[in-house]
C-alpha cells in the first residue's frame, strides 16, 4: 500500500506540473500575438495574413491549453482526495492489527492454527 501511495504522490507532481505548464502555453498564446510587417520579419503566433484569426486561432488554442491544466488540476485534487483515504485506511489497519497483537488471546488462537 505505501508503495501505492508514492507512486500517487509522483503522479500528483507530474499532474502539477503539467497543469502549470499548460497555464503558462495558454497565456502565452492568448497575450503574445506580433505580425511582422515583412514576409521575412519575425511574427509570434501569427500563423495566417489576417489579424482577427490569428487572434481566433490563438483564443482557441489559448482555451485548449486551459481545459487542459484544468482538468490535470483537477486530477491532482482526485489524487490527494485517494492518498488521504489510503492513508487513513493503512493507518487503520495497523491499528487493529496493533490491537489485535495486544490480545494475548488471540496470539494463541495463532500459534495453535499454526501447529
Amino acid at each position: 500500500m505505501k508503495e501505492q501511495i508514492y507512486f500517487l504522490k509522483i503522479v500528483r507532481y507530474f499532474f502539477l506540473i503539467l497543469f502549470i505548464a499548460a497555464i503558462g502555453m495558454g497565456t502565452y498564446h492568448l497575450f503574445v500575438y506580433e505580425q511582422s510587417e515583412s514576409y521575412y520579419g519575425t511574427s509570434r503566433n501569427a500563423y495566417v495574413g489576417g489579424d482577427a484569426y490569428n487572434y481566433i486561432i490563438n483564443t482557441t488554442r489559448a482555451t485548449a491549453y486551459y481545459v487542459a491544466g484544468f482538468g490535470s488540476l483537477i486530477v491532482v485534487f482526485l489524487n490527494e482526495i485517494l492518498i488521504t483515504i489510503l492513508s487513513r485506511t493503512i493507518q487503520e489497519h495497523s491499528n487493529d492489527i496493533l490491537d489485535q497483537l495486544d490480545s494475548g488471546d488471540r496470539i494463541t488462537e495463532i500459534r495453535n492454527g499454526l501447529n
